[in-house]
């Protein structure tokens, strides 16, 4: 095939922790926000995609939506790459994609952020999802299922 299905990395902690760290000195570093946030937002797509059953096609970028009825190989429309569904579930499989029942922090996060016009919205954007998951912990909710 030569073409592997890939999907957002996790946004690495040392990051984060920078971000706060800007965000409490007060000194805003607008690169650094647009970073963060869009590592995020990929994150978040990538979640929603595969809870659509979707995904980029990685040799051309034309968007696949896999059938329900699709159970061996799935193909591309515009390029015919193909690729067999066992690897799609494989692509995502214990790689903490799943939405859970935090669904609904990263489904405002996908359809929101880019729609942020400030720097100061973004920043507010990216701590809201960010605390989300701070306020389920201290409640001792579980938000996501592995």
């Amino acid at each position: 095939m030569g073409h592997r299905i890939r999907w957002a990395a996790k946004v690495h902690p040392q990051l984060l922790k920078k971000f706060y760290a800007m965000n409490e000195s007060g000194i805003i570093d607008e690169v650094l926000v647009d970073d963060v946030g869009l590592r995020l937002f990929l994150r978040c797509e990538s979640m929603v995609m595969i809870s659509q059953k979707s995904l980029y096609c990685p040799k051309c970028g034309n968007i696949i939506c896999i059938a329900d009825d699709e159970e061996i190989k799935a193909a591309c429309n515009n390029c015919g790459f193909t690729f067999t569904i066992d690897e799609y579930r494989e692509s995502f499989t214990h790689r903490e994609f799943l939405l859970g029942n935090a669904a609904p922090y990263f489904e405002k996060y996908y359809h929101e952020y880019l729609k942020c016009k400030t720097t100061n919205e973004r920043i507010v954007m990216i701590d809201t999802l960010i605390h989300s998951f701070h306020i389920d912990i201290k409640r001792r909710v579980v938000n996501r299922i592995q």
